[in-house]
């Protein structure tokens, strides 16, 4: 057994491709994600997922526009009621993912932003947001976080959903595993309960290991591993939404937060705040 801590980070979309930073998002379902950025090989990684219409992953990709004041009744309509798509009207500027912007042809024609609409690029939109700290709500972050599978579930439950989660059915634990420390873990006055713990986990551990030296597949063998088994999730969500998700694990909103939650949002929250202070916006979660 690996003991491991949770951990949450930034996955900025600053000074890398869109294809890139989808591609190591999707590498996260296969512990594959330590991986430097190769722009032919991720372009073909993500063309491959368009072929086999495997699109989801590509709203992890982020897409800023600007004079949406301009266009037409119907399409302002359409971003204005469309859960994938945030609009400051005050300013004129919409975010969206890249999913939505490219593939959503039964509601908006394909060169709909040919019709006055503008796309920035990801550093030109935080400089308005420097210069109107509302519209840092429509800035998309990407975060990795490093949690157990019960906590991932619980995080899991937002919609409109931007996941990539490590596979249980291709990620193998045979080599051990991997639990991610609860959060009572460092807790003296809990000796006992860390020896049922560990003792519990090693048996564990055995019976996986057996069942799969048995020839059982991964997706079937892993029906025994505990919930603090550690796993990795993506999340992308633009700030209005990480806001929410904050007020309900972090802050407690609708009534209080398992630990092990409100320690990795918390760790969110730190960095939202962080990257807002270092592109000089006034804005805090």
């Amino acid at each position: 057994m690996k003991l491991i801590e949770p951990k949450v980070e930034l996955l900025s979309e600053l000074d890398i491709s869109p294809e890139s930073h989808i591609a190591r998002c999707v590498r996260v379902c296969y512990g594959k994600e330590h991986k430097e950025p190769n722009q032919e090989a991720d372009k073909k990684m993500v063309e491959g997922l368009m072929k086999r219409e495997h699109l989801s992953m590509l709203r992890h990709g982020s897409m800023y526009l600007s004079h949406i004041e301009d266009i037409p009744k119907y399409l302002e309509t359409h971003i204005f009621n469309s859960s994938y798509w945030d609009y400051n009207a005050c300013y004129g500027y919409a975010s969206t993912n890249l999913q939505e912007f490219m593939f959503d042809e039964i509601r908006l024609p394909r060169d709909f932003c040919k019709e006055s609409i503008t796309v920035i690029d990801n550093n030109r939109f935080l400089e308005e947001c420097a210069k109107h700290s509302k519209l840092f709500e429509l800035y998309r972050l990407t975060f990795c976080i490093t949690t157990q599978i019960s906590t991932s579930r619980e995080l899991n439950r937002v919609s409109p959903n931007n996941i990539a989660e490590r596979s249980t059915r291709y990620c193998s634990q045979k080599d051990g595993l991997v639990i991610c420390k609860p959060w009572w873990w460092n807790d003296d006055s809990r000796r006992i309960n860390k020896i049922r713990y560990e003792s519990s986990i090693n048996k564990t551990q055995l019976c996986y290991q057996g069942m799969i030296d048995d020839g059982m597949k991964l997706e079937d063998a892993r029906g025994i591993l505990p919930l603090d088994t550690a796993t990795k999730v993506i999340y992308t969500y633009n700030i209005r939404e990480w806001r929410h998700i904050i007020g309900l694990r972090y802050y407690g909103t609708t009534g209080r937060p398992h630990p092990n939650a409100r320690l990795v949002i918390g760790m969110v929250r730190e960095q939202i705040n962080n990257f807002a202070k270092e592109h000089n916006i006034d804005y805090k979660v």
